[in-house]
């Protein structure tokens, strides 16, 4: 990451924390939208700027209902709503970007008041990601056989739709080429159905003007047979990104990154 030069900043944020935490129905939307009004006893000609109960309660889209857990992860609470870009230097045009784990509602993760299919919490997190000054997300995905993450993104991008210039992206891990047959078959078929399901959209995330699909965990397939993913170089995105990813069954792909020319990927 270049705080000058790079394309811009991948921002990791649990979903447990502040940022994009869902609320389902019991979020703290309300306490965001608190006006503020003349405090009761207040010297005449004064008025409060905010109150008590705005300044300290749940002002993100994190669940109410919950209570934390023993091993660190907090309660939702009052997190300041200065914007990240107001945290870079003068006249930075570096996105900010941050990495959304969908898997919150599905039974294999513990219960954390939201779901993340849910196209309503999607709503409410990326409303507060913009009022933060977040650019954009990345959604790890595991390709359309997983129902439940795959239709986050769906939400996501019928949601980002709504916001002008707010953009979004997939990346695929590792974990939907897992026990394929054939990895590298599964990879161009994957993102054949991101080219035809997701990058049509406008908000989808480019990088001079291709779309993106960033790559998590990859690496740990490759291996010398045909039946493996070729070794790929790792670039100054996060994890590595696909650029430029047509429908064709050239079965090449482009890796680009933030301020290096374009790889080029053979998969066959």
């Amino acid at each position: 990451m270049k705080s000058r030069t790079g394309a811009f900043i991948l921002a990791m944020v649990g979903l447990v924390g502040t940022i994009g935490c869902g609320s389902g129905s019991g979020s703290g939307s309300a306490n965001q939208a608190a006006a503020a009004s003349p405090a009761a006893g207040s010297p005449a000609g004064t008025t409060a700027a905010t109150t008590l109960a705005a300044a300290t309660s749940n002002n993100t889209s994190a669940s109410d209902s919950f209570a934390g857990t023993s091993n660190g992860n907090m309660q939702p609470g009052n997190v300041s709503k200065v914007s990240f870009r107001d945290l870079l230097y003068s006249g930075a045009s570096t996105k900010i970007y941050v990495h959304v784990m969908p898997w919150w509602g599905e039974s294999s993760h513990i219960n954390i008041g939201y779901d993340s299919a849910d196209p309503a919490e999607v709503k409410l997190q990326i409303n507060d990601m913009i009022s933060r000054g977040i650019d954009g997300l990345v959604l790890d995905w595991y390709g359309p056989q997983s129902t439940h993450e795959n239709n986050a993104l769906i939400a996501i991008m019928n949601e980002a739709q709504q916001h002008p210039g707010f953009e979004f992206a997939a990346c695929e891990d590792a974990g939907a080429l897992t026990g394929a047959p054939d990895v590298t078959a599964k990879l161009i078929a994957d993102v054949n159905y991101i080219y035809s399901t997701f990058e049509q959209s406008s908000n989808y995330m480019r990088k001079n003007g291709q779309p993106v699909i960033f790559l998590f965990g990859e690496e740990t397939l490759r291996s010398t047979g045909r039946r493996s993913l070729p070794a790929y170089r790792a670039t100054p995105f996060s994890f590595g990104a696909i650029a430029g990813v047509s429908p064709s069954h050239s079965r090449r792909a482009a890796l680009a990154g933030s301020g290096s020319p374009a790889i080029r990927l053979t998969l066959d």
